[in-house]
Protein backbone atom coordinates (compact mmCIF):
# COMPACT_ATOMS: atom_id res chain seq x y z
CA UNK A 1 0.00 0.00 0.00
CA UNK A 2 1.01 3.49 -0.86
CA UNK A 3 1.20 5.90 2.43
CA UNK A 4 -2.44 7.26 1.21
CA UNK A 5 -3.51 4.24 1.21
CA UNK A 6 -2.59 3.13 4.81
CA UNK A 7 -3.58 6.27 6.22
CA UNK A 8 -6.72 6.80 4.65
CA UNK A 9 -7.59 3.07 5.13
CA UNK A 10 -6.85 3.79 9.14
CA UNK A 11 -9.12 6.16 8.94
CA UNK A 12 -12.09 4.43 7.23
CA UNK A 13 -11.50 1.96 10.12
CA UNK A 14 -11.28 5.04 13.13
CA UNK A 15 -14.81 6.02 11.76
CA UNK A 16 -16.19 2.08 11.34
CA UNK A 17 -14.73 1.77 15.15
CA UNK A 18 -13.19 -1.58 13.58
CA UNK A 19 -10.55 -1.93 15.82
CA UNK A 20 -9.13 -5.42 13.74
CA UNK A 21 -8.97 -3.56 10.63
CA UNK A 22 -7.70 -0.39 12.40
CA UNK A 23 -4.67 -1.97 14.03
CA UNK A 24 -3.36 -3.51 10.74
CA UNK A 25 -2.13 -0.52 9.11
CA UNK A 26 0.38 0.13 12.36
CA UNK A 27 3.68 -1.51 13.10
CA UNK A 28 3.70 -3.36 16.18
CA UNK A 29 6.19 -1.18 17.54
CA UNK A 30 4.07 1.85 16.94
CA UNK A 31 4.76 4.83 19.17
CA UNK A 32 2.18 8.05 19.43
CA UNK A 33 3.60 11.28 20.61
CA UNK A 34 2.40 14.03 22.14
CA UNK A 35 3.49 16.41 19.26
CA UNK A 36 4.26 19.78 21.60
CA UNK A 37 6.24 17.65 24.00
CA UNK A 38 7.57 15.05 22.08
CA UNK A 39 6.56 12.69 24.91
CA UNK A 40 5.78 9.11 23.92
CA UNK A 41 1.95 8.93 24.98
CA UNK A 42 1.43 5.13 23.82
CA UNK A 43 4.02 2.55 22.98
CA UNK A 44 3.65 -0.76 21.34
CA UNK A 45 0.89 -2.31 20.05
CA UNK A 46 -1.35 -3.81 23.06
CA UNK A 47 -1.37 -0.46 24.50
CA UNK A 48 -2.83 0.94 21.42
CA UNK A 49 -5.21 -1.46 20.66
CA UNK A 50 -6.15 -1.08 24.37
CA UNK A 51 -6.43 2.69 24.33
CA UNK A 52 -8.88 3.14 20.73
CA UNK A 53 -10.66 0.03 21.68
CA UNK A 54 -11.99 2.43 24.54
CA UNK A 55 -12.40 5.21 21.61
CA UNK A 56 -14.48 3.17 19.79
CA UNK A 57 -17.04 2.47 22.10
CA UNK A 58 -18.15 6.04 21.53
CA UNK A 59 -21.57 6.04 20.20
CA UNK A 60 -20.68 9.57 18.27
CA UNK A 61 -17.06 8.89 17.16
CA UNK A 62 -16.38 10.16 13.39
CA UNK A 63 -13.34 12.00 11.81
CA UNK A 64 -13.54 14.15 8.79
CA UNK A 65 -10.41 15.35 7.17
CA UNK A 66 -10.00 19.09 6.55
CA UNK A 67 -6.86 18.50 5.18
CA UNK A 68 -4.34 16.93 4.05
CA UNK A 69 -0.39 16.88 2.95
CA UNK A 70 1.87 13.65 1.27
CA UNK A 71 5.70 13.91 1.26
CA UNK A 72 7.29 11.14 0.74
CA UNK A 73 7.08 8.77 3.80
CA UNK A 74 5.46 11.72 5.61
CA UNK A 75 1.59 12.07 5.67
CA UNK A 76 -0.08 15.07 7.23
CA UNK A 77 -3.75 15.46 8.66
CA UNK A 78 -5.61 18.50 9.68
CA UNK A 79 -8.76 16.94 10.96
CA UNK A 80 -11.95 17.45 12.64
CA UNK A 81 -13.33 15.00 15.37
CA UNK A 82 -16.05 14.49 17.09
CA UNK A 83 -16.01 12.41 20.26
CA UNK A 84 -19.76 12.88 21.48
CA UNK A 85 -22.30 15.15 19.89
CA UNK A 86 -22.73 17.21 23.04
CA UNK A 87 -19.53 17.90 23.40
CA UNK A 88 -17.26 20.98 21.24
CA UNK A 89 -15.15 19.31 18.31
CA UNK A 90 -11.78 18.75 18.19
CA UNK A 91 -9.30 19.82 16.08
CA UNK A 92 -6.11 18.10 15.66
CA UNK A 93 -3.06 17.87 13.20
CA UNK A 94 -1.98 14.29 12.92
CA UNK A 95 1.37 13.40 11.35
CA UNK A 96 2.04 9.98 10.22
CA UNK A 97 5.48 8.07 9.31
CA UNK A 98 5.02 5.23 7.34
CA UNK A 99 7.84 2.59 6.91
CA UNK A 100 7.78 -0.77 5.56
CA UNK A 101 4.55 -0.85 4.79
CA UNK A 102 2.85 0.43 7.93
CA UNK A 103 2.57 3.51 9.93
CA UNK A 104 5.37 3.63 12.34
CA UNK A 105 4.72 6.61 14.77
CA UNK A 106 1.83 9.00 14.80
CA UNK A 107 2.40 13.05 16.00
CA UNK A 108 -0.75 14.31 17.51
CA UNK A 109 -1.09 18.45 18.00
Amino acid sequence: MTPIELVQGQLEAYNNRDIDRFCQYFAEDILVYDGHSGAVTMEGMSAFRERYAEVFMLPDLHCTIVNRIEQDDIIIDQESVVFRKEDPVVKAIAVYRIADGLIRDVRFY
